[in-house]
This record gives C-alpha cells, sequence and structure tokens, in this order.
C-alpha cells in the first residue's frame, strides 16, 4: 500500500504555494511525472472535481486558528483514467488572523477501505450466488415499508424440485442454476421492484406500483422463465420446477430494530448511508432516527448580532460525524418521500423550540408538501401545534418553486401567516422573478441567492444587482439575507449595498445546540 504522501501549502489564497515532501510518491498517488505535478493550490484544485474543490475549499477556510486540522475524503480521476479514493488530513501552523497561510498536510490512498466497506455492506444485505436481497434485508425493506402505506401482494416462486437437483447434478450446478433464475427474474422487473432468495430453492418478489392484474401477469412470465425454458450448464440441462403463489404478507418488526435507541438518548445506530439510495434507505434512516437539525445563525448586517438562526437537516453516520442530507432530500423527492422528510424536520424544530426559550427560527420545506392536498394539511396540523411559538419560525421555500405552484403557494402561507408564522423567500435572484409575485405571496424576507454574493467584493456587476435588489426590498418593505458571506471584504460590501442580514461559514457554522 502506498505511504501518505505529504506536502504543505503557503502563503495567501490567491497565490497558494504547494510543495510536495516526496515528489516520487506524489508522482504514483497522483500518476503524473514528478515535472507535472501541481505546484500550486490552484493547480491542485484544477485536477479535482467540483465537488471535491468544495470540500477542500470549506474545510481549509475553517482553519481560523493555529493548530485547527481538518480532513476530508474525495474521488479524483487520474490520467490513467483510474478513479481512486484520497483521504486528505491538514494543520494549520500560522497564518494571518482568519487566513492561514502555512498548512501541514497529507494525501493518502483510502481506495482499498473504501471498496471493502462497500463489500461489507453487499454483503449485508445480498445473497451471494444470486444477487439478490437476502432474506433478513428483505424482511426489513417490507417493514419500513409497511410504516408508508399498505403493502401490497408478493409473488413467491419455488423450486420445487430444488433437492432433487442437489442430489443429481450436485451443489456447483445448483448455485449455477440459481444465478441464471436469478438473471431471468431481474430482466422482468422494473427499477423499484424487490427481489430476494430468501431459502432453498426460494425466491420472493415485491412488485411495486402494479395492480392485480399487472402482478398476475408478471408471476405467470416469471413462471414460464424459471419452469418451461431449461438451465444450459456446464453440468449438463438443468430443468427446474417452478411453483408460484401469490400472497399477502406477514408483516412483522425485524428484532434488530427493537434495539436501536432513539436520538433523544444522543446514541448512534448502526445505519449506514449507502452510495445509491432508494427508497427503503430513505425509510431505514428514518426508523433509525439518522435525521438531525443543525443551526447556523443569521446576522444583523451591521452590528454582527445573530437575529435568528437556520435549521438545517444532517445525517448522522455510525461514528455520529455529520453529513449534507441533500443526497436523501434528492432522492425523496424522487419517491415521493419529501413530506416525510419535511414532517420530521417540522418535529425536529418542534423539539428544539421546547426546550430552548427564545430560540427563533428558519426552517425549509420542500414543494412535494405543497402540491399534495394530504400531504399539506398534515404539515399545517402539525405546525398549528406550536401554538405561540409559530411566531417565532420563518419557514422557507425557494423563488423557483414559489413562482412555479404560485396558487398553492399564496395559499400555504396565508395559512402560516395566519398562526403567526412569517415566510422567506430562498435562492432570491435564481429564477428573475418579479417582487410582485413576492408581494403575492406576502413573503417579509427574501434571502439572495450565494451565487450573487460569493466575492461580491471584486465583482463590480453583482455589486450592481445586489444593491438592485435591497433597493427593491425596501420599496416593497422586504428585510433581505445575503446567503454564502465567506469573507471581511464580502459581509462590509454586502452591508454598505443596503442587505438587512448576511449568512455564510465567515460569520458561522452550523452546529447543534
Amino acid at each position: 500500500m502506498l505511504r501518505a504522501v505529504p506536502f504543505t501549502l503557503r502563503g495567501p489564497l490567491k497565490s497558494r504555494i504547494l510543495k510536495w515532501g516526496d515528489e516520487t510518491l506524489a508522482s504514483r498517488l497522483l500518476q503524473n511525472p514528478s515535472s507535472e505535478l501541481p505546484a500550486t493550490e490552484g493547480e491542485f484544485t484544477d485536477i479535482l472535481n467540483g465537488h471535491a474543490a468544495r470540500l477542500r475549499r470549506s474545510a481549509i477556510e475553517l482553519l481560523k486558528s493555529d493548530g485547527d486540522q481538518y480532513r476530508v475524503t474525495y474521488e479524483i480521476l487520474r490520467p490513467d483514467n483510474q478513479t481512486i479514493w484520497i483521504e486528505e488530513r491538514g494543520e494549520r501552523l500560522t497564518g494571518d488572523g482568519d487566513a492561514p497561510d502555512n498548512i501541514s498536510c497529507l494525501l493518502r490512498d483510502i481506495t482499498e477501505q473504501i471498496i471493502n466497506q462497500e463489500s461489507s455492506e453487499t454483503r449485508m444485505r445480498y445473497e451471494s450466488r444470486t444477487g439478490l436481497y437476502n432474506a433478513a434485508y428483505f424482511d426489513e425493506i417490507l417493514f419500513h415499508m409497511s410504516q408508508v402505506g399498505p403493502i401490497g401482494s408478493l409473488i413467491t416462486l419455488e423450486i420445487s424440485n430444488s433437492r432433487a437437483i442437489l442430489e443429481n447434478f450436485g451443489p456447483a450446478a445448483f448455485d449455477y442454476m440459481l444465478e441464471a433464475l436469478a438473471l431471468r427474474i431481474k430482466g422482468e422487473l422494473d427499477p423499484n421492484d424487490y427481489a430476494a432468495y430468501v431459502s432453498e430453492g426460494l425466491f420472493r418478489i415485491y412488485p411495486i406500483n402494479k395492480d392485480a392484474t399487472a402482478i398476475l401477469t408478471l408471476s405467470k412470465k416469471l413462471k414460464f422463465l424459471l419452469s418451461d425454458l431449461p438451465v444450459e450448464s456446464p453440468f449438463g440441462q438443468i430443468m427446474p420446477n417452478c411453483r408460484v403463489s401469490i400472497e399477502k404478507p406477514n408483516i412483522l418488526k425485524p428484532a434488530h430494530l427493537e434495539q436501536i435507541p432513539g436520538s433523544a438518548k444522543g446514541t448512534v445506530s448502526t445505519f449506514r448511508a449507502p452510495k445509491n439510495i432508494k427508497e427503503v434507505d430513505i425509510l431505514i434512516a428514518l426508523e433509525r432516527n439518522r435525521f438531525c437539525l443543525v443551526y447556523q445563525p443569521i446576522k444583523t448586517a451591521h452590528k454582527r448580532v445573530t437575529a435568528y438562526y437556520e435549521a438545517l437537516l444532517r445525517y448522522r453516520d455510525d461514528d455520529g460525524a455529520l453529513h449534507s442530507a441533500f443526497p436523501f432530500i434528492q432522492a425523496a423527492e424522487q419517491f415521493a418521500l419529501i413530506d416525510q422528510i419535511d414532517m420530521r424536520t417540522l418535529s425536529l424544530a418542534k423539539a428544539a423550540l421546547a426546550n430552548n426559550p427564545g430560540l427563533k427560527i428558519s426552517i425549509n420545506i420542500s414543494v412535494g408538501s405543497i402540491l399534495s392536498a394530504r400531504a399539506r394539511d398534515k404539515y399545517l396540523t402539525a405546525f398549528a401545534e406550536l401554538g405561540r411559538r409559530a411566531k417565532e419560525v420563518i419557514v422557507e421555500l425557494t423563488e423557483t418553486m414559489a413562482i412555479s405552484n404560485l396558487d398553492l403557494a399564496n395559499g400555504f402561507a396565508t395559512d402560516l401567516k395566519n398562526m403567526g408564522a412569517r415566510l422567506a423567500i430562498d435562492d432570491f435572484g435564481a429564477g428573475y422573478t418579479s417582487f410582485q409575485n413576492m408581494m403575492g405571496l406576502e413573503a417579509e424576507i427574501i434571502k439572495i441567492d450565494g451565487a450573487f454574493v460569493r466575492d461580491i467584493a471584486v465583482s463590480p456587476e453583482k455589486q450592481r444587482f445586489v444593491r438592485l435588489l435591497a433597493e427593491m426590498a425596501q420599496v416593497f418593505g422586504l428585510k433581505t439575507v445575503a446567503e454564502m458571506v465567506d469573507s471581511e471584504a464580502d459581509a462590509r460590501m454586502t452591508e454598505r449595498l443596503g442587505v438587512d442580514y448576511l449568512q455564510g461559514f465567515y460569520l458561522g457554522r452550523p452546529e447543534t445546540l
């Protein structure tokens, strides 16, 4: 295994020099000749994808004091077209105020570790011969799906002559047959269907969003594929005999879920976020209380006093570390589960308000909780439970979401305001909508999209745009928040342009209460 590669970063951000401690090791890691190794931080950033570059930048920006450390992991696509996983660690040695000017760093190839981790997760979920879910994980899927709504029918496929095939052909031939049959099953299923190999010669299928006729049709086709077509194998022709049944499942809560402690005790369960999030992964994360809130201060532009906090959803991993919940939110929108994410966010916010007198927060809501009448009514009913504390909550809608569903957003906003809440329009400027639309929503706050704020101190175009927004907001009696304020220069510029509030890592990181 390649040893860790040391390097240092020296100088101010715009001209930071990168010096490798061992150019030979660096060349082997990055697959670049020594003469072509990055010599500045900018050159190193150029070989990263956008996500990795943002991770590094955010981590290094947080090195406010000597001795502060950071750790990030990311992927790199090397010149040999091989993707590797990198762990980068660093420590600020010296700096000028909040800005580091000497950072000691290490790069380590953790690709093998990541692969082993994913292999371990695969073994926990999948049956090795068929590549289908194993019995335990399939039962867990059914349980979590049952928490959303009624479970439909299952298709059971039983190879009734399994024992005879084992005796006549042997275990190797039987395994070969299972793999072939599993491929036939997979070929007939939709991407969101679930299939498992649960015991000797027994497959179970959970079709998603299929009526009784479609399930019957699918079962007949699977019976044909598993009974009427022989499996040609190196051990000879194998002719399985398949019995098919369609039945309602008996849902039991898996025993290991009974032992998972709740988040109120501050404990961490053993669920690890999968690489490709499926519907059931979201349900498991909800069941196991893997989501929590962190709070980022929104400060007055002039005196830098905290006016309120934005509550941001985070996902807590096995080690207790917090990560962005954005991948889960994206998947929840795809699987029409976003209203459950919004309800969990609201529930966590209500608990925070109950335990912290005087706390004022903003929370985000997704379009899925507004478009569905059932979800909208459920959310408003839960929100009403805040009672007097509702006046201490700001609900944020994105500009594009609000304008594309203006009538529904208007009604929803009116209901919230009648309870005492305030409304903010998030990412304002991204949709280039009119202030007249904002007045229709009776919003009180607009949050200026961070794309127009970052590096505003050196961008006359951004300055003109933000000044215009601030002036128009004042005309209509709206307050403004500048997002992604990441430097003192940007903070001072947005204040001079007339912005009321500031938000960004420079002013305060999201933290737990």
